[in-house]
């Protein structure tokens, strides 16, 4: 996925739970009590590849010191984001769900396989 076309929506966490993050295509008009940010924003969807990586981790501290998320939870969230992604060092934690996508990526990129 591209920032530009994802919509970040989470839920706090709160005293009977961990919170909820939840990826959607740019205009999925998901409904309910959630918070928003990513591409429901044109200034996010006019950024950069490398303004888009600072965006995320950015947010991802937000995510983890203001409201509390595990910080396993936003990564692996996070991950499925190109941006986030290539923000990354080459010898970062996989998500499970993730292996093949980057996989191929490591591949494609021959700095990281040198460390």
């Amino acid at each position: 996925m591209r920032l530009r076309d994802t919509e970040i929506l989470y839920k706090r966490p709160n005293i009977e739970g961990e919170g909820r993050i939840e990826l959607h295509p740019l205009g999925s008009n998901v409904r309910g009590n959630w918070c928003s940010t990513g591409a429901c924003y044109t200034r996010v969807r006019a950024m950069t590849p490398a303004e888009g990586t600072h965006f995320l981790f950015n947010l991802a501290i937000h995510l983890i010191i203001r409201d509390g998320f595990n910080p396993m939870t936003v990564h692996n969230t996070f991950s499925e984001i190109e941006e986030y992604r290539s923000g990354l060092s080459c010898d970062a934690p996989i998500p499970e769900h993730l292996k093949k996508v980057f996989a191929v990526e490591v591949e494609e990129n021959p700095a990281c396989l040198v460390i």
